[in-house]
């Protein structure tokens, strides 16, 4: 997972693992981008990336019956949210994921437009910092 910024030579990518410590990133410009798997996230709609990766890595780790059973929860919170601070929560992702479930009888196979274009019908941005 990569960070991508605009330097004014071009594109300065930091690998994201590093990026928060990196010195270049406070002289390397806007951020433009995520880069996953060689693909590039906007940064619009706000959380759309890191609730793609969210819900790829459950569908990667989780066994079909772990996944349903997200179903059967109404509620989801993460323990170590910082509104302050951020804006990406695993619980958004959860409940993303019974929204699916729901809509879907599974979590599907989107591409990233598709992902993209469900996240703008169904996410509520006006609540997001």
């Amino acid at each position: 997972m990569y960070r991508i910024y605009f330097h004014l030579n071009g594109f300065l990518v930091l690998q994201y693992l590093r990026s928060k410590r990196d010195k270049r990133l406070y002289n390397s410009g806007d951020l433009k981008a995520f880069r996953y798997q060689n693909e590039d996230f906007p940064l619009i709609p706000k959380t759309v990336f890191y609730d793609f990766i969210y819900i790829a890595a459950v569908k990667n780790s989780f066994t079909a019956d772990e996944i349903k059973e997200i179903s059967g929860y109404d509620y989801f919170t993460d323990i170590e949210f910082n509104p302050a601070k951020s804006i990406n929560t695993q619980a958004r992702a959860a409940a993303m994921i019974r929204l699916l479930l729901d809509e879907y009888g599974e979590l599907p196979d989107f591409s990233k437009e598709d992902f993209i274009q469900y996240h703008k019908e169904h996410i509520v941005y006006d609540t997001l910092i």
